[in-house]
């Protein structure tokens, strides 16, 4: 984007505003690609073959945890997940 000296402040405030927008989106992009980073979620086939080991219930779980997966770290939400899949064979064997 170029600024010109015969630009008019209402131009020059909304060329500002464009690039606002543009630099919160490749930040957004920066956070996602982390994310994915951190939680080993680039490469699907392994975690296919994790989940593939589990019976269909316990998919059912992981699947409907997989939303509360940002708010924590990745140990935090594996802690949890294995903690809900734990508590499930309980009341399975009560």
């Amino acid at each position: 984007m170029e600024y010109f000296e015969d630009d008019t402040p209402e131009n020059i405030e909304l060329k500002n505003s464009v690039v606002e927008l543009y630099n919160g989106r490749l930040d957004e992009r920066i956070r996602r690609k982390k994310f994915v980073i951190e939680r080993g979620l680039l490469n699907p086939k392994q975690v296919q073959k994790f989940e593939r080991k589990k019976s269909k219930e316990d998919r059912e779980i992981i699947n409907k945890m997989k939303i509360f997966a940002r708010f924590n770290t990745a140990e935090e939400h594996t802690d949890l997940v294995h903690s809900i899949l734990k508590e499930r064979l309980l009341r399975e064997t009560i």
